[in-house]
């Protein structure tokens, strides 16, 4: 038997298992593919979907051996057979509501929604220009009212914090219990269905990486309020230094920040509780 048999990594990206510039940690790169050599798991789980590896970064597409938790926990993706395991839709009426009342009562904000095929929105400025100028070939620029038949998986508005909250607080007024609501930064407030979080695929993606009897040991790692469920929910909570504070909370392990490999951190703890 290897090493890491029966361990599970799953990690966010921007802010943990990503540096502040955006770019992979090499010291994380390094520990991955040793810890999977030795038995390990590895796999992220992020706001982004499954396009943005493909096309942005088909080298940590490559570093997952287990399946994906995409678009904050919409689907469980298996990037070797390019699949969708298990997945969960908003209604996109209400999607499309909600495109309105952006469009009336906070234009500041920009809007844009995560579907099967790639992204929608009304109009590519601001940041969600930013957030999809290397997305182009799955961007859609069309009107709300011409959106025809999709499946949403979330729903993002971008833009200043203050102008998030008064949105978010207005939404849940509207909507009650409708969207399960959480910020994966300051300027990002993602609308997801009901229910849905990083921690609701945990334990298909557990189905999925068990060898034997023996269930295997999951280490969630975030570092914002979008993977609080998350590492409530997994076996061992880890985070960097850099998290936030409710995230610092309910971590057991803080071993590095993000631009210091914790990922690469973290696997040493375990190796180390291990002997």
């Amino acid at each position: 038997m290897a090493k890491f048999d029966h361990v599970v990594i799953v990690t966010d990206m921007d802010g943990t298992f990503l540096g502040s510039d955006g770019c992979p940690v090499e010291r994380n790169v390094r520990a991955i593919e040793a810890f999977k050599r030795e038995g390990g798991h590895f796999t992220f789980a992020t706001g982004r979907m499954h396009g943005d590896f493909l096309i942005m970064m088909p080298e940590l597409a490559g570093l997952a051996n287990a399946p994906a938790i995409l678009v904050n926990g919409a689907y469980l993706y298996d990037f070797a057979e390019r699949r969708v395991i298990e997945a969960h839709y908003l209604d996109t009426a209400l999607v499309q509501e909600l495109q309105r009342l952006i469009d009336r009562d906070y234009p500041s904000l920009g809007f844009r929604a995560t579907t099967e095929t790639g992204f929608l929105t009304e109009n590519l400025t601001g940041l969600i220009a930013r957030d999809l100028r290397r997305m182009r070939e799955i961007t859609r620029v069309i009107s709300v009212e011409t959106w025809g038949e999709v499946h949403c998986y979330k729903a993002v508005a971008r833009g200043d914090a203050a102008e998030l909250s008064r949105l978010r607080a207005d939404a849940e007024r509207r909507w009650p219990g409708v969207f399960s609501l959480t910020c994966s930064s300051h300027d990002i407030l993602e609308f997801m269905p009901r229910g849905v979080s990083k921690a609701t695929l945990l334990e298909c993606l557990r189905d999925c990486c068990a060898m034997d009897e023996q269930p295997p040991v999951i280490y969630a790692v975030g570092d914002y309020e979008n993977d609080y469920a998350m590492l409530r929910a997994a076996d061992v909570a880890v985070c960097p230094t850099n998290a936030m504070p409710m995230i610092r909370e309910i971590a057991a392990i803080c071993p590095a920040s993000n631009n210091e490999g914790v990922i690469a951190a973290l696997i040493e703890v375990i190796e180390a509780r291990l002997e």
